[in-house]
């Protein structure tokens, strides 16, 4: 049961102006600008901190008011009582994020309160007693920030208008996750309901003064920048339903049994699927294991009466574990527990991450501060002298508003089912950025995004993609480099990863339709290929690279990095370079820059030649890793065909190489398959690249709702890099990808294999493209939007397309 609640008087919307983010905090720039930045007095930087600020006004005819908002680190919005926001969109601090909203009001006496947390950002994630906010969260001071347009700015204005502040620091307690594997979202809330209900009024401070005239002798005012964000309100909807899978009346740790007492269960059950409440009688313990059925993204919703003393937790896990007497390793951590089919719960225990409240009698619904994910909730509660009663139980989902156009039906149901979990993995990972996992990180990864690519084929809404890489752009260092991910606490270099920007921004430029961004990134990025090319050595090839040089999650590597990798001797280091350059060269030429793309091709040409002569192994047929032609690797063989390392007959040939001794060489894993499957469809090589998606199409037998990070044991049940397949459904199978920059044409050359059939609608930013392909009757038919033309290639034979409708006999 889903029910969208988002408010009809309260939206986001996005801001008209502009902003010249070298003038902020030096010149007002944005109507923000002109409010000040307030807190309390009591602010500490070692200890977290929750307030509540309130204004009450009055509107004595019915009214609209545009207000601008932002807060560090994190506001919930209320108006009248009802959530209708949160945000800040993560950032940084030179472009930090004010989002505008417009209020619809009636005429009578009105209240807004922001609910607004800080979280310390000191101490070693590593630590397990230490409580910091997520590695994403990037902060410079707790302060909350509000600015009314026109004749409202007296009344509502923070630093003008007088705001109530209470103090709920003490209802809210915060821990440290205890599950294996990297772990970086911050940290679990216990809320004291009656401290929550009985707060602290405080003295509200000015902690940064309002910009206003600015300076005109560019001194820039310290703290943050202010910068309009691009992004809509996430999605704001109720969700209950599944099923309890289990119950019990203790919190042991003895393993679940799959068989479930009704007593316990079928209220709650009937609770979920048509609500009403259920009531726990007083001295009771009781243990649900809750399954969704599907993966969600979302805060608890739940309302509750009654229960004075007694405790109720709601912890989130993606799948339910097994014990082993043995140790498994998953990323380098020994753990004691694993995974098997995630639809499992029989002989089963929980390791989880989520919430807890200490009731206080009073009825009404539950604080939550931040959103989890996952598909089973175990809940525990525990009365004392007074029953509770629950009188809803769900979720308010969120994640990015992604309307899903695409969509891609064939006559192999496998692999038709398998696109399912991949289309909810990539709604899962879409927030206020694009997401590795929202489980475990929360955070943004430049590799993770050149991999994401389904969402090309999936939306026309390119928002998330142009803030992603505004970001990247963003994160550049005095080394130029774009940092590994971004935002976040502590930098992380990578310049394998750094290498991949280009291909990102080149990706965006083809299948989206905006010059302005790509031109806006050029700067940046030509001091980024700038950088780049000092890696390489006197002999030609590049050398040691700054930072982690990841390049794929596989056991035989060292974290990522294969044989010569971080000693600076690699192939893999130089085909990431020549695969960066070749990227950043089609975007200077299409741009007008020729010259300089011309200079970065005959660096490109030259450091191409220097891979051949270092790592060319004449006796197998391949490119090696290293130098001692010792180690051999799906990858190089990958980014050597996809970069132009071997001409046609030759690429052909190893490609061959690369088949008949493919045991013998480090694998590929999910996230470096999207480069094989790649591989093979330039090469037209369709019998192993469909062999290749078994394994994706042999997940839902495994329990899996979206794509996981790795093969078993995978930390990570919800990763965005895994759902690339189904860009290739329509890029590669299909074969429809941009004839030009900008979407201005499309080029279609199917590779459909041995399917007999698949029909297909995939978005354009002209309109939506429509196919139908018939094997068996020897037709296509495909229906162009207007203005969009372009070729379709079958059989060595190109016709020429036309808006509208084509019919091709194949």
């Amino acid at each position: 049961m889903s029910q969208v609640i988002a408010p009809a008087n309260c939206r986001r919307i996005p801001w008209e102006g502009s902003v010249d983010a070298r003038q902020t905090n030096i010149l007002p720039q944005h109507p923000a600008d002109q409010a000040a930045w307030i807190w309390s007095d009591s602010w500490n930087p070692a200890h977290h901190q929750v307030l509540r600020f309130k204004r009450r006004f009055r509107v004595d005819r019915a009214e609209t008011l545009v207000l601008h908002l932002s807060a560090d680190q994190r506001y919930q919005l209320y108006l009248d009582g009802r959530y209708v926001a949160c945000g800040p969109d993560r950032s940084d601090l030179v472009h930090w994020a004010v989002a505008t909203y417009e209020l619809n009001l009636a005429a009578g006496e009105h209240t807004l309160e922001a609910l607004v947390w800080w979280l310390p950002q000191q101490g070693n994630y590593k630590d397990p007693l230490v409580v910091r906010a997520p590695m994403a969260q990037v902060s410079w001071r707790g302060g909350f920030l509000l600015a009314a347009e026109g004749a409202w700015h007296e009344q509502l204005s923070t630093g003008v208008a007088d705001w109530e502040a209470q103090d709920l620091t003490a209802a809210v307690d915060p821990s440290r996750f205890d599950i294996y594997g990297y772990l970086d979202i911050g940290p679990s809330f216990h809320f004291r309901m009656q401290s929550w209900h009985e707060p602290e009024a405080v003295a509200v401070t000015i902690v940064r003064e309002a910009v206003g005239e600015g300076n005109h002798h560019g001194v820039l005012t310290p703290g943050w920048q202010l910068y309009p964000t691009c992004l809509p309100e996430q999605q704001i909807a109720y969700w209950s339903g599944g099923v309890i899978r289990t119950a019990r009346e203790s919190f042991d740790e003895a393993v679940y049994r799959e068989s479930v007492n009704p007593a316990l269960a079928e209220p709650f059950d009937t609770l979920l699927r048509s609500g009403g409440s259920v009531t726990v009688d007083p001295g009771k313990t009781l243990e649900l294991i809750w399954d969704f059925q599907e993966y969600f993204c979302g805060y608890p919703d739940i309302q509750v009466e009654g229960g004075r003393g007694g405790t109720l937790a709601f912890d989130w896990a993606e799948a339910l574990f097994y014990q082993t007497e043995g140790q498994a390793s998953v990323e380098g951590h020994q753990v004691r527990h694993f995974k098997k089919n995630r639809n499992a719960v029989e002989r089963t225990v929980f390791l989880g991450i989520g919430d807890s409240w200490e009731l206080d009698g009073s009825a009404g619904a539950l604080p939550a501060l931040w959103w989890r994910s996952g598909r089973y909730v175990r809940l525990r509660i525990q009365t004392a002298t007074e029953p509770l009663t629950l009188t809803r139980l769900g979720i308010r989902e969120t994640r990015y508003p992604l309307e899903l156009e695409g969509d891609f039906q064939c006559s192999d149901r496998l692999l038709e089912q398998a696109l399912a979990p991949m289309r909810r993995s990539v709604q899962m990972c879409a927030h206020e950025q694009w997401i590795d996992c929202p489980y475990y990180e929360q955070m943004s990864y430049v590799g993770d995004n050149v991999t994401e690519l389904a969402v090309f084929t999936l939306c026309r809404d390119g928002r998330l993609d142009r803030r992603c890489i505004e970001l990247f752009d963003w994160s550049r260092n005095n080394s130029n480099l774009v940092a590994e991910r971004y935002p976040s606490q502590q930098r992380q270099e990578s310049a394998t990863y750094a290498m991949l920007y280009p291909v990102l921004v080149y990706d965006y430029a083809r299948w989206r339709d905006d010059s302005g961004l790509v031109h806006a990134c050029l700067p940046g990025m030509r001091a980024l290929v700038e950088q780049c090319l000092t890696f390489i050595k006197p002999d030609g090839n590049v050398g040691q690279i700054p930072g982690w040089p990841f390049v794929d999650w596989i056991p035989v590597w060292d974290s990522g990095c294969g044989p010569g990798v971080r000693e600076g001797d690699a192939s893999l280091l130089n085909l990431h370079l020549i695969y960066c350059l070749q990227h950043y060269a089609g975007l200077e030429r299409y741009y007008g820059e020729a010259e300089l793309a011309g200079r970065v091709e005959r660096k490109a040409t030259a450091l191409m030649d220097a891979t051949r002569e270092r790592f060319w192994c004449e006796s197998r047929g391949l490119l090696a890793d290293d130098p001692a032609l010792r180690y051999f690797s799906e990858h190089a063989q990958c980014l050597a065909i996809l970069t132009g390392l071997f001409g046609e007959p030759e690429a052909q040939a190893v490609f061959d190489s690369w088949m008949s001794q493919r045991v013998e060489l480090a694998p590929a894993s999910i996230y470096f398959l999207h480069y094989v499957l790649e591989t093979c469809y330039r090469l037209r090589r369709d019998e192993p690249f469909f062999k290749q998606l078994d394994f994706w199409k042999a997940l839902q037998a495994q329990g899996f709702c979206t794509m996981p990070e790795a093969p078993e044991p995978s930390r990570s049940d919800c990763h965005g890099w895994g759902a690339h397949p189904l860009y290739h459904c329509f890029a590669s199978i299909a074969g429809i990808r941009p004839g030009a920059f900008n979407y201005q044409s499309v080029r279609i050359e199917p590779m459909p294999g041995a399917l007999a059939q698949f029909t297909l609608q995939t978005p354009a930013p002209a309109g939506i493209i429509e196919m139908a392909f018939d094997a068996e009757a020897g037709a296509c038919t495909l229906e162009l939007p207007v203005g969009l033309e372009g070729e379709f290639i079958w059989g060595g034979t190109t016709r020429k397309l036309a808006s509208g409708h084509n019919d091709i006999s194949l």
